[in-house]
């Protein structure tokens, strides 16, 4: 075992007293004087300059992000719109293809008739308003303008006058 040498202190040599003082009064607020009245208010003159560069600033920004913000609404309009017409003219493709209606309209559009059918174009009838009333020997009538074939009459009696 190591022994190491004891040392003693003395603690009576190292003691002082130290004069206690009084608790100091709060100190009230002087006034302001002039010059630091003159710094804070050209302080206040600079914040609210630096205010005002930012709100004029950022106003375009804004009201360039709102703009865009209503653009984009409009074309998502649009592009909804737009997918309604390709479904609605799918579907008039999809009618296009059945044979059946490719027949129906040209009974219909131009006044055709299936071999030994009479058909019938009622001229100025009671439903007198410009419209013309088709109709065939099976007892079907539609409403339309003119045929192909009366507008092809009327452009020639057209083309014929001075």
């Amino acid at each position: 075992a190591v022994s190491r040498p004891e040392t003693r202190r003395s603690t009576a040599s190292t003691r002082r007293t130290v004069p206690v003082e009084a608790p100091e009064e709060p100190q009230r607020p002087q006034p302001l004087s002039p010059e630091v009245r003159r710094r804070f208010t050209s302080r206040a003159a600079v914040l609210l300059a630096v205010i005002c560069l930012l709100a004029v600033g950022l106003t375009y920004p804004l009201r360039e992000y709102v703009e865009q913000r209503h653009q984009i609404a409009e074309l998502e309009a649009q592009q909804r719109r737009n997918a309604q017409d390709i479904a609605s003219l799918q579907d008039q493709q999809r009618r296009w293809q059945d044979p059946a209606y490719v027949e129906q309209q040209a009974r219909q559009r131009l006044q055709y008739a299936k071999p030994g059918e009479i058909t019938y174009v009622v001229v100025g009838g009671p439903d007198d308003t410009g419209a013309e009333h088709h109709g065939s020997a099976t007892g079907r009538s539609t409403t339309h303008g003119p045929s192909w074939s009366e507008r092809v009459w009327g452009s020639v009696r057209v083309a014929d006058r001075p």
